[in-house]
């Protein structure tokens, strides 16, 4: 079984994260900065080797560098549980935690197809560049706030004791969400006419707003009450856990909206997927070999029989059979006007080629006649009705084709099927009711009993 590569580097992460573990606990130093550089490394090759853009790169080294303490701590607890041996027991919490972020960040960058990078980041700048602008940055900040955390700021319990307090502050913290979303919707949407600094410039700028905001928010106590004092050193303790709290915000909001751009671009990429294969549909079964055989023979026994005005009018009706083809190639929805006229030349050019063999009913009210439908949708019934079932002189097939009063359009036929069925896969009937799904939000019904066939469309 062949191994992939997203396995190999997040097993062989793992390892020299517990190995990294290991020597500088013997070593005597502290393991942060060396563990938090393996696994921003980490993240960035899977990232690269999904292909995946800058921005969604860096929201993914810092969305890890966060979870990734959270996520540590919780392991650790429960390893020194079950291992007595210190360096052993955070060397194996270190390794099930690289390895519960890798196949995470896979999950995620595997749920979601990639969405266009819409911050210009391709304009004549290189990707390697960036992404070691953003791992340095986030480097640098990790470094900064390791210094502050062990420069006597926080001491004891004050740490959790004040990310608490920034957590249950409801002002705070909807004034922190808010204003990322703001932040983030803004930048996504005028980025692509500025370019990616002014992109970095404006998001670094709001980052560092919104923490010194929150911390400033908080500092004041609201809305509970309002703390006229102001310290110095606790507006610090403030900013630095502003700066965690922000973080995971940005990463996440960002990685929703990442979420639903993709989601949006699948959805749109089905739809022209739907379309295009719905066209290809319809266009050949119009110049398949078949049709084309049948229509040349009738059109030669027409001017055999020198019957010039019905060979006249039969060429008529094929040319605008495949002008109407042209027309609505790229027309998601024609009107049933159109689709009518269409439907017409085709039921002149079959009663030409089998003559009293069907009788077509229409009852359509004028007023149905402005709605909407999928092109070729109303001539595709009509045509499986008369390649399904025996069509006769001495007993014609009936086809009525009626609307209901504005919703709904139906073509019903008598079910005479052929003895010997034609080739048929159904594709036809399934693009029709997906391209009414796609572009109405409506589907067709399909009836049938023992003596009549029935497929009843949407009017949009």
């Amino acid at each position: 079984m062949q191994i992939s590569k997203n396995t190999w580097i997040i097993h062989g992460f793992a390892l020299l994260h517990a190995l990294a573990t290991v020597l500088c606990r013997l070593a005597g130093v502290g393991d942060e900065l060396l563990l938090t550089l393996l696994t921003m490394t980490m993240t960035v090759l899977l990232c690269i080797g999904q292909q995946r853009s800058f921005g969604l790169t860096a929201i993914c080294v810092i969305l890890v560098n966060v979870l990734g303490y959270a996520l540590g701590t919780g392991v650790a607890l429960g390893v020194e549980r079950l291992l007595e041996t210190p360096i052993l027991s955070h060397a194996v919490s270190t390794f099930l935690t690289t390895e519960l972020l890798g196949w995470g960040i896979v999950w995620f960058l595997r749920r979601f197809s990639p969405v266009p990078d819409t911050s210009g980041n391709s304009a004549g700048y290189s990707q390697i560049t960036w992404l070691a602008l953003a791992v340095g940055g986030i480097f640098f900040l990790r470094l900064i706030l390791q210094q502050l955390f062990s420069s006597g700021l926080f001491t004891g319990s004050s740490a959790a004791a004040t990310l608490s307090e920034i957590l249950s502050n409801p002002v705070a913290l909807l004034t922190l969400i808010g204003a990322t979303v703001s932040l983030i919707y803004y930048t996504n949407l005028s980025g692509g006419r500025h370019g990616p600094w002014w992109v970095l410039g404006i998001s670094s700028a709001g980052f560092l707003l919104i923490c010194i905001l929150t911390a400033f928010l908080v500092q004041l106590g609201l809305p509970f009450s309002l703390q006229r004092d102001f310290s110095s050193r606790r507006f610090l303790q403030l900013l630095a856990l502003s700066f965690v709290c922000e973080a995971a915000a940005f990463s996440v909001i960002y990685m929703i909206r990442y979420a639903a751009d993709a989601r949006a671009s699948m959805e749109a990429e089905r739809d022209r997927a739907n379309q295009e294969k719905f066209r290809y549909l319809i266009l050949k079964q119009q110049v398949n070999p078949h049709f084309l055989f049948n229509s040349l023979n009738v059109l030669d026994a027409l001017v055999c029989e020198q019957k010039t005005q019905e060979a006249s009018d039969y060429i008529h009706d094929l040319s605008g059979v495949y002008r109407y083809l042209l027309k609505a190639e790229n027309e998601p929805l024609v009107s049933l006007e159109d689709e009518m006229t269409y439907t017409d030349m085709f039921l002149h050019l079959m009663q030409i080629r089998f003559p009293d063999g069907f009788v077509v009913e229409k009852e359509i009210r004028p007023e149905d006649m402005q709605r909407y439908v999928v092109p070729c949708s109303v001539q595709l019934l009509v045509e499986n009705a008369l390649k399904h079932n025996i069509i006769s002189a001495s007993h014609p097939l009936h086809v009525r084709i009626f609307s209901d009063g504005g919703s709904s359009l139906t073509v019903a036929n008598d079910l005479r099927l052929k003895l010997t069925p034609p080739a048929s896969t159904g594709v036809g009937l399934k693009y029709v009711r997906q391209q009414f799904l796609d572009h109405g939000g409506k589907t067709i019904d399909i009836r049938q009993d023992e003596k009549t066939y029935s497929v009843t469309l949407p009017l949009l």
